[in-house]
């Protein structure tokens, strides 16, 4: 216990010193449940005070991120809370114009809704999204095709695997091509025997 209230001494005071660093106070709120302490409500409304505000930088995207990690392991954080960080997130001023970063930021929120909140709609919405802001980024569009393919939406995961194909982006390869296509094939083979959007999805 002392140790543990060692450590959190150390964050809090890591934070007074830089009152604009998310990663301190994402760490602050992931020890607390790692170690079972009791996590102040007001932690939250912090982070969400900075998410939204606070210049925006990788910090913020990597505070997020782990925290949605944390959610699906030992942090017992509410959904509400965590679609509250999402949204000041996304709400930041800092994103404007600044595509990767915004569309990284969805794309976040996306898996962050289907793999904890089972909301494949959702999460297929915000997946679009992410392609429509940044079409070059091709991660984006082969995410989507997944989720399509997992929705059994096989007419439109071909189309995005057309458009995929049809990308001129350096990045672009047969690999991946050729993964997407067996998975849009062995999903419709399967979709007879199941209609289930369950499971989680990996990038």
């Amino acid at each position: 216990p002392e140790l543990a209230k060692d450590a959190l001494d150390h964050w809090q005071r890591a934070q007074d010193l830089d009152q604009d660093n998310i990663s301190h106070l994402a760490a602050q709120i992931k020890l607390s449940y790692r170690l079972n302490l009791p996590v102040n409500p007001r932690w939250f409304d912090e982070l969400e005070h900075r998410l939204k505000h606070s210049i925006f930088n990788f910090g913020h995207r990597d505070a997020i991120s782990s925290l949605a990690a944390c959610a699906r392991d030992y942090c017992s954080i509410p959904d509400a809370q965590m679609q509250r960080l999402f949204n000041a997130l996304l709400e930041n001023q800092g994103l404007k114009g600044r595509s990767r970063m915004h569309a990284e930021a969805i794309s976040l929120y996306a898996f962050y809704t289907i793999n904890n909140l089972n909301d494949f709609d959702r999460g297929l919405g915000l997946f679009r999204k992410a392609v429509e802001i940044k079409p070059d980024e091709l991660q984006y569009r082969i995410t989507l095709i997944k989720v399509l393919a997992h929705m059994h939406q096989f007419d439109a995961a071909e189309k995005e695997l057309q458009e995929y194909e049809k990308s001129g982006a350096i990045n672009k390869n047969t690999i991946d091509r050729d993964n997407l296509r067996t998975l849009i094939d062995n999903m419709r083979e399967q979709s007879t025997l199941s209609s289930s959007t369950d499971g989680k999805l990996n990038d």
